[in-house]
């Protein structure tokens, strides 16, 4: 995708108030929030600086130790490159191609994709995997969410490849080696995200110290509800200094709780007494979808190929994309 005048002009303003933020947080964090307004073109980047803007009049907010914290602890190059491949490829010039998309051919394409990556079949379909993102971005898709237990080589080498994506890594601490510490370096439009463990602090200071851009994530269970609903969970990442916690609903979870902690995890983003912001893996790239286009979806490919729907785990072994192209799945699993 080559830069347009508009995302020169727009990065050129946010290099600038990356550096006016170290000296004058407050200030400079509402400046930016209103620049992303006047420059906002699509409904969700509207909403967003608007809702962002109201929750900014608060001047006790944690999320003003929170910018602050990001911006000296991660490298300005990667805020940015990783910032604008959401904010503008994903979310207008990407948006505003899957509203066409949908409009002219009747069926639903999501925002972003989630892909479960296994190192050996991956090793074995790395051309799939690179003709799946080249796809996606065809049809505006360009935000990936990548769960990857075992980090390979072979992966950081796809991701080289398509810097005009946005990917969110979701691994475990022991894969991320020096070695694969150092390829990341390497990828300033990808935040990597680890999954809650005993080691998460001790990587975490490592990850700052590099100034990468990271955050941490958790798979719920039932037995973990309370735990999350009375606040332990929230301490936790904010002593990481975790930018932002993602939590994921594991199989087992009923409804019911599922609603009860995406209920809490709204009622904290609005009290901002935490300095980390809480994300819901599914709802809250559902809510992103609905507010691209007017049907919600959100879908990825397990490990094997397999298509599924996140939302409710509906998978079908019918369409897998080491066997048909990313448009004729979409077409024929997300009729609107």
């Amino acid at each position: 995708m080559a830069a347009s005048t508009n995302r020169i002009l727009i990065e050129t303003f946010v290099r600038k108030a990356l550096r006016d933020v170290q000296s004058a947080p407050e200030r400079s964090i509402r400046n930016l929030v209103d620049m992303g307004l006047t420059f906002s073109k699509g409904r969700f980047q509207t909403r967003l600086f608007q809702s962002v803007q109201h929750m900014l009049t608060d001047e006790h907010s944690a999320y003003y130790p929170l910018v602050r914290n990001i911006v000296t602890n991660v490298e300005h190059d990667r805020l940015l490159n990783f910032g604008m491949n959401v904010g503008y490829n994903s979310c207008t010039l990407g948006a505003r191609r899957i509203r066409q998309i949908e409009a002219e051919e009747g069926f639903n394409i999501p925002w972003t994709l989630y892909l479960e990556i296994d190192k050996a079949t991956f090793t074995q379909h790395q051309t799939d995997y690179d003709d799946l993102i080249c796809q996606g971005k065809e049809l505006g898709i360009y935000t990936w969410f990548i769960s990857a237990g075992d980090l390979c080589t072979e992966l950081f080498d796809l991701l080289v490849k398509h810097d005009d994506c946005a990917f969110a890594l979701l691994c475990n601490a022991e894969s991320l080696t020096d070695e694969m510490l150092e390829e990341l370096a390497g990828l300033p439009h990808t935040l990597v995200s680890i999954e809650l463990c005993e080691q998460a602090e001790a990587l975490c200071s490592e990850l700052r110290q590099r100034k990468l851009l990271y955050a941490v994530h958790k798979t719920y269970t039932s037995s973990d509800v309370p735990e999350i609903l009375n606040d332990d969970l929230l301490y936790d990442t904010q002593s990481l200094q975790a930018p932002i916690t993602a939590l994921i609903p594991g199989k087992d979870c009923t409804d019911a709780e599922r609603k009860q902690v995406f209920d809490y995890i709204l009622r904290k983003r609005e009290g901002q007494d935490f300095a980390t912001i809480l994300w819901d893996v599914v709802q809250d790239v559902l809510g992103i979808d609905t507010i691209i286009s007017e049907d919600c979806c959100s879908a990825g490919f397990k490990a094997d190929g397999t298509f599924f729907v996140l939302a409710d785990q509906r998978d079908t072994s019918d369409w897998n994309l080491f066997r048909h192209d990313l448009k004729t799945i979409l077409q024929s699993c997300l009729q609107k």
